[in-house]
């Protein structure tokens, strides 16, 4: 028999990505350069219209000095 885990919302991403923007002193303008994203990509995520693919995730990760699991968890 199969588990399935629960699948990460969107949401929780976008928390902690904000959380970390503000912790860190960082701007949404200086995460959009390091992704290679236009600023609405980051508006458009905070809306719930999209959400970060995991090429994305993997470079969040690298710019707060995170693990992926650290997006990635319940």
């Amino acid at each position: 028999m199969l588990l399935h885990k629960k699948a990460v919302k969107p949401l929780d991403i976008l928390t902690r990505m904000l959380s970390l923007l503000e912790q860190q002193g960082k701007q949404q303008k200086d995460l959009a350069e390091f992704l290679g994203i236009n600023r609405n990509n980051i508006t458009d995520w905070k809306s719930g219209k999209s959400c970060p693919k995991a090429d994305k995730i993997k470079k969040l990760a690298d710019y707060f000095g995170v693990s992926i699991e650290y997006f990635l968890k319940e």
